[in-house]
């Protein structure tokens, strides 16, 4: 039996950018998943971001990887983040080796990240594997559609959606059984998902907002920058 949640207070639906780096590979990883072991991720991940000359970064839950989106603005992390993803683009400073005909957009690397789905104040569920902020669509199709049995994409494997009435519940799959016992399940009000998700699409688009001046400093080239942050964001 996994953790089953009822939200009695607020939904929050959070962009996330997956921002702590890896420490020293000679550095052991913590054991087992950080849901379950989230003090030692935590000491981890604190040690490779000191390590990087990031120690003020502070993720949205102890033991997690991301770090609220908007929080990251101004801060150098971020714009290592943007300077990763331009590597090798063959945009204004990111030169390419790459003689080929590709279109330099599609050189770019949309952000890791997403949506952390925050419920009475705790970050419970986090964007995984192939998730980017493109993935406000799938939230916003959900709530338009209310399906009573439905598949919602946040990355690899995608969550179970049900609704029922002024309910809706969310219960994370497992790809490959048997499933572990910590698996989340959270039944929610369905006006305050679809509020939690409207407000993601106003956080998001202030995020490309303030991203936008950032990226036309970093390529020297303002001109090109609304077009890039879109490409970033997977938008």
């Amino acid at each position: 039996m996994g953790r089953v949640i009822i939200a009695q207070a607020t939904v929050q639906l959070v962009p996330v950018l997956e921002a702590l780096p890896f420490g020293d590979e000679a550095q052991p990883l913590p054991p087992g998943p950080s849901r379950l072991h989230a003090a030692a991720w935590d000491a981890y991940y604190q040690a490779a971001l000191a390590e990087a000359g990031f120690a003020d970064v502070r993720p949205i839950a102890a033991g997690e990887r991301f770090v609220a989106a908007r929080a990251l603005i101004g801060h150098p992390r971020l714009d290592h983040l943007v300077r990763e993803a331009l590597t090798d683009s063959g945009l204004p400073g990111f030169p390419s080796d790459d003689d080929d005909a590709c279109p330099r957009m599609d050189r770019i690397s949309p952000l890791e990240g997403g949506f952390a789905l925050v419920i009475d104040g705790d970050a419970c569920l986090m964007p995984s594997c192939c998730s980017d902020f493109r993935n406000i669509e799938d939230w916003e199709a959900t709530v338009a559609a209310r399906p009573a049995h439905d598949e919602l994409w946040m990355g690899h494997p995608a969550l179970v959606v049900e609704w029922r009435d002024e309910r809706v519940t969310v219960a994370e799959q497992w790809e490959y059984p048997p499933a572990p016992d910590y698996l989340l399940e959270a039944t929610l009000p369905a006006a305050s998902l679809a509020a939690a998700v409207a407000a993601a699409r106003t956080e998001l688009t202030a995020f490309r907002a303030d991203l936008v001046p950032i990226v036309a400093r970093l390529l020297g080239a303002p001109d090109q920058a609304a077009a890039v942050t879109a490409r970033l964001l997977g938008l």
